[in-house]
This record gives structure tokens, C-alpha cells and sequence, in this order.
């Protein structure tokens, strides 16, 4: 998601398009979905199995370029940890910068 919306950005940026704009996502057959993370038992104790199939993500304004991609999405990527029981997502540090060394391989 990140790339793509790097990507996006900086064609509509090219293509002479001015903010703001809106982002929006949903997360489409995910029943039942865990974390990568929750696909071995010992790495998390209860995991929580998302309850729906489709899930609207609010939608994010983006009111000018420069704004790192990352920063515009954070919003959407702790909704959906928080929906599987997670206090947000693992893949930002403790002073909120993105962290993409510590995703699983």
C-alpha cells in the first residue's frame, strides 16, 4: 500500500492534479484473517481473527504533497491491527517514524 500510494501520488502530482484529495480503503475478503505474525503459535498468545468481510477503512484527507506515504496511512494500519486485538501496528517506531526493517520476510 505504500509504494502504490507513493506511486499514485506522484502521478497525480505529474499529471497537475492539486490537493486535497482522499484516500480511502477497504479490505475486502478478510474473514477470518489473522496477522502473519498470529500464524505461529508462539508468537502470540489469543489471536483475534478478523469478524467481517468486507471493512470500509475511514478515509484519510490529504491536504498537500511531501507528506510521506506511511505518515497518510498510519491511520488505516492500526485500525487494522486494532481490529485483530492489537494495540496498532508493529511497523512504526516509538516516535511514529515507519519501520519496513522489521517487517517478516
Amino acid at each position: 500500500m505504500v509504494q502504490s500510494l507513493e506511486r499514485y501520488l506522484e502521478a497525480l502530482k505529474n499529471l497537475g492534479v492539486s490537493p486535497p484529495m482522499v484516500v480511502g480503503i477497504t479490505l475486502m475478503g478478510v474473514l477470518n484473517c489473522v496477522t502473519a505474525e498470529d500464524v505461529d503459535p508462539r508468537s502470540w498468545e489469543d489471536p483475534q481473527p478478523l469478524n467481517e468481510d468486507l471493512v470500509p477503512l475511514p478515509e484519510v484527507l490529504i491536504e498537500e504533497y511531501g507528506v510521506k506515504a506511511p505518515t497518510i496511512l498510519r491511520s488505516s494500519f492500526d485500525i487494522i491491527w486494532q481490529s485483530m486485538g492489537r494495540p496498532g501496528s508493529p511497523y512504526f517506531d516509538n516516535e511514529g517514524k515507519w519501520d519496513a526493517t522489521s517487517f517478516p520476510r
